[in-house]
């Protein structure tokens, strides 16, 4: 904002309805004005940037059925998709600056915590198969990735999770065990029933 007026009131007035980033008063100093005008546009800039990176993790969080959070290093969510939010029985906005703890059963919340902390001192990322139960009583096992994220010094400042329900795989892989063993048994039946049928036919 270049102005001649000096009278504060008036600056916060345009400040506050325009959105103004800077406030030059008469006589301007071409460098400092340059220099303004060259900070303005590169927040400008920033802003749009990180306007973009929010709505490309959006629509990235929103577009899969994975529970995606995000945790301080209390446990506390600061983002999460509707999908995780969904499985708490809660809005998204409800769970935020909330332990998922909160939420639980004490014993899975206590799970839970362990693998953050476990990935907090790890640094790495952790993988586990967990077994859980629907409001209705079914099994649903989700494979639960506990991601820390860390910064420019290699310090962790916050941890990812990504819960994928893999109960459709899990049920299939039973099913194909179950198959195996079927076959081994039939294959064991055959082969006692072989060599009984061969001394059968001795004693015959």
């Amino acid at each position: 904002l270049l102005t001649g007026y000096a009278d504060l009131k008036a600056v916060i007035g345009a400040v506050n309805k325009g959105g103004i980033m800077a406030y030059v008063p008469k006589p301007w100093d071409p460098t400092a004005l340059s220099s303004m005008v060259a900070s303005a546009y590169e927040r400008r800039i920033l802003a749009r940037e990180l306007d973009t990176e929010r709505a490309l993790l959006r629509g990235l969080m929103e577009s899969t059925g994975d529970q995606i959070s995000f945790k301080d290093l209390d446990g506390r969510f600061v983002r999460l998709n509707s999908s995780k939010a969904k499985s708490l029985g809660r809005a998204p906005e409800a769970c935020l600056g909330h332990k998922e703890s909160e939420f639980l059963a004490p014993e899975q919340a206590g799970l839970i915590d362990e693998a953050v902390r476990q990935a907090i001192a790890e640094r790495r990322p952790g993988e586990r198969i967990e077994e859980r139960h629907s409001p209705d009583g079914a099994t649903q096992w989700f494979l639960v990735n506990q991601i820390p994220i860390l910064d420019e010094a290699g310090s962790v400042t916050n941890i990812a999770a990504i819960e994928r329900d893999i109960t459709e795989r899990k049920v299939m892989e039973m099913r194909l065990r179950q198959a195996d063993k079927m076959q081994a048994l039939g294959t064991l039946a055959g082969g006692v029933a072989h060599d009984f049928n061969n001394l059968l036919m001795a004693v015959l």
